[in-house]
């Protein structure tokens, strides 16, 4: 059930973290959001990167003793933005929301409610929405909310929006989670892969926050940086987790296909991305002594991804392709029907035609 908890001056404070770096009007209706929230107990606070124009005045022309804007004497980066305000919290709990996306006046109060009834969670996310993106927009999910599926995902891709997010504040200070230097763009990514290692993660399977796709958006604006700074944050976990090196072009190779969803033209570079699929879930199972549920939904979840992975691959270099998922002994967990499996042929064989056509045009 949504919101509307009755929830008294006793209750916990939430403390919100948001960066803003030339943002003028765009933030007023982020704030207004914040500031709406049933959840009474909150404050706000606005880390302002020597923007230079009229963001502080704007945050400033809020008659709110909820907010605090404190303004950087030098520009410092969002990474040392984020960090001096998670520093500057004192509440039970932090939140995080950039400068352009917009809350559900409950996101809160059934997060912290979540919290209370989780008492061993140590940070918890939320479904999104995505508008403005054309073909992509619609509500980004998980298949299934435990701490362990969880944890599982974001070895391949970041499934906790930043602006989403709630954590201990006890947690953040037991295990000195901050956000890392040099992970510009997905320092996000790596924080919640932190407070995975050191505990149970959760997610509110509603979407709690609308997520607008603009021009100003930093992963457009800074795709290239976003998706090297990714890499180097999946390549840290994966060898963290398997205890072993990986070569770059592994971990290029897997970012573009596991986290990118990038069709892969070798069968070589997509054999091995599969085998790094088998390894991780095979590892990570073993690491976490899961039960045969747990076990079972991540290597399904994990054929599913393969399946996948070798579909986009038959889209741009041929319905064959489609023969990897079966006849490797790769992770097949899942399997394929003969119907959807002469489904995808036929899909495969239309994709490959336009493909082909395109790149000669």
């Amino acid at each position: 059930m949504r919101g509307n908890l009755a929830l008294n001056a006793a209750d916990a404070t939430v403390g919100v973290v948001m960066c803003a770096y030339k943002t003028g009007e765009r933030i007023r209706p982020t704030i207004d959001a914040i500031l709406a929230q049933d959840y009474p107990n909150l404050k706000l606070y606005v880390i302002d990167d020597a923007s230079g124009d009229d963001t502080p005045e704007i945050v400033r022309s809020y008659d709110d003793d909820r907010i605090t804007l404190v303004e950087n004497e030098k520009n410092v980066g969002v990474i040392g933005s984020r960090n001096r305000g998670l520093g500057l919290v004192d509440c039970a709990f932090v939140a995080t929301c950039d400068h352009d996306d917009i809350w559900e006046p409950d996101k809160l109060s059934l997060q912290v409610r979540y919290m209370e009834e989780h008492p061993n969670c140590l940070l918890v996310g939320c479904y999104w929405t995505v508008s403005g993106g054309e073909r992509n927009d619609g509500i980004r999910t998980v298949l299934h909310t435990d701490s362990d599926f969880l944890g599982w995902y974001l070895l391949h891709k970041n499934c906790l929006l930043h602006s989403g997010l709630l954590m201990r504040r006890s947690a953040v200070a037991q295990h000195k989670i901050s956000y890392a230097d040099g992970l510009q763009f997905a320092d996000d990514w790596q924080l919640c892969l932190d407070f995975a290692s050191h505990g149970e993660i959760g997610i509110i399977s509603q979407p709690l926050v609308a997520y607008f796709v603009h021009g100003e958006n930093w992963s457009l604006k800074a795709g290239a940086e976003m998706r090297s700074k990714g890499t180097l944050v999946l390549k840290g976990a994966l060898e963290k987790l398997l205890d072993r090196t990986l070569t770059e072009d592994d971990a290029v190779s897997y970012f573009n296909v596991v986290a990118n969803g990038q069709p892969e033209p070798s069968a070589e570079r997509l054999l091995t991305v599969g085998r790094l699929m088998q390894d991780v879930a095979g590892r990570y199972s073993a690491a976490r002594k899961l039960d045969a549920v747990s076990a079972r939904n991540i290597h399904r979840a994990c054929s599913d991804m393969w399946w996948r992975s070798v579909c986009g691959s038959a889209g741009i270099m041929g319905p064959g392709r489609l023969r990897l998922y079966r006849g490797t002994g790769l992770p097949s967990h899942m399997s394929i029907d003969t119907s959807t499996y002469a489904l995808e042929w036929c899909k495969s064989v239309l994709k490959y035609i336009k493909f082909k056509l395109n790149f000669h045009l």
